[in-house]
């Protein structure tokens, strides 16, 4: 049968399917990413492994020596590409958010907004290199877009539960 007017549930399903894949796939980027260092031998940390450092500045750079000009490169040079290892960090922290916030439901806009701003840093510095496709990317940052102005999180995640719980406490 098909929607009548006003049902939103097949949207709202598909929404659903787009975030939990996206998450997966942010979440699978994002532990490729990482390292466990153990402090005091003992607590496992979880740090931006040392190939993911070197890897981002030698990305930045790259794209530096492509853009010498402009304020995007004035930011890259004078603040991003000397601290290289922190931005690394970040990065894989942000992608790690983004995936788990996503997967759940938790937070949805904001792990959306996240994720379209990674992507979309990451099709922009795969275009700057002629050997690496930027469209993956890009096509990752309109996928989070899609969950952004859709309003994904409303179904089947944290967002709708805590929503609900909040509409119940009211009466």
């Amino acid at each position: 049968m098909p929607p009548i007017r006003g049902d939103h549930s097949s949207a709202a399903r598909a929404l659903t399917l787009l975030r939990i894949f996206l998450g997966v796939i942010f979440l699978v980027a994002a532990t490729g990413k990482f390292q466990l260092h153990r402090v005091a031998g003992v607590v496992p940390l979880p740090m931006a492994s040392s190939q993911w450092q070197v890897e981002l500045p030698e990305r930045l750079g790259g794209w530096l020596a492509d853009h010498p000009d402009g304020v995007t490169a004035a930011v890259t040079r004078d603040v991003l590409f000397p601290n290289g290892r922190l931005v690394a960090g970040a990065v894989a922290w942000l992608q790690l958010g983004a995936g788990v916030g996503l997967l759940l439901g938790f937070c949805t806009w904001l792990a959306a907004l996240v994720a379209a701003a990674v992507a979309a840093a990451l099709a922009i510095s795969a275009a700057s290199r002629q050997a690496v496709d930027a469209r993956p990317y890009a096509l990752l940052a309109v996928m989070a877009l899609t969950l952004l102005i859709g309003g994904a999180g409303r179904y089947f995640a944290v967002d709708a539960w805590r929503r609900e719980r909040r509409r119940r406490q009211e009466f």
